[in-house]
């Protein structure tokens, strides 16, 4: 037998985005805080289907609401109340990606989670990674059995391992992305947006006869 392993790797341009985000609000107030985070929560969501966002890509994520206190030799006092709504959406319209990132954060989204970036056919560039993987395995096969002066036969296992989709953006990006626009004045964010590339690899361990 020969054992070989063989990889493939297709690139994409990614095709939508998913944001999560959302809001907190401190407040002594319970009711204050609920209303201040329902009113930017509306207004992002606003935002979003004046951005050509559909219903069926906006959810509300999760929701907390959380008492602080302070003890002290005094005894056991409420601080604020911590409230917290996020918004998982999904757009479809890169070119419109950067200006509305810019509108949520002065909206009031004082918190990201992540922005990933993706391609909805993911399944037909990993058939593509597959067929590469495949190839590549042979052909490595081939070419060591040549050295020795042998051929290959037929293949008797084949095992596949998917690597995670590579994207270069993430949770890092998005919260650095959001306090760079939250410390400009009137929390406009800066340009340069560059969505880069969907990398999508298959890996393949073949055994294969190997023939005199």
């Amino acid at each position: 037998m020969v054992s070989v392993t063989g990889t493939g790797e297709v690139k994409a341009a990614p095709d939508y985005v998913e944001i999560a985000l959302g809001v907190e609000i401190r407040n002594r107030d319970l009711q204050n805080a609920l209303g201040q985070n329902d009113d930017r929560i509306h207004e992002i969501l606003a935002l979003a289907r004046k951005s050509g966002i559909e219903d069926k890509d906006l959810q509300t994520d999760y929701v907390s609401i959380r008492p602080s206190y302070n003890d002290s030799k005094n005894g056991r006092t409420l601080e604020y109340y911590l409230v917290r709504k996020s918004v998982r959406l999904t757009l479809r319209d890169l070119s419109k990606f950067e200006s509305l990132f810019s509108a949520l954060v002065q909206a009031g989204a004082n918190h990201v989670d992540g922005v990933e970036f993706g391609v909805k056919d993911i399944r037909k560039l990993r058939d593509q990674a597959r067929e590469m993987a495949v190839v590549a395995a042979r052909e490595k096969a081939e070419a060591m059995a040549g050295k020795l002066g042998q051929k290959i036969g037929k293949a008797f296992r084949i095992e596949e391992s998917l690597p995670p989709v590579e994207n270069q953006y993430g949770g890092g990006y998005a919260r650095g992305y959001a306090n760079a626009a939250q410390s400009l004045p009137g929390g406009e964010a800066g340009s340069g947006f560059a969505p880069g590339q969907i990398k999508v690899e298959a890996r393949v361990s073949i055994q294969f006869e190997l023939l005199q």
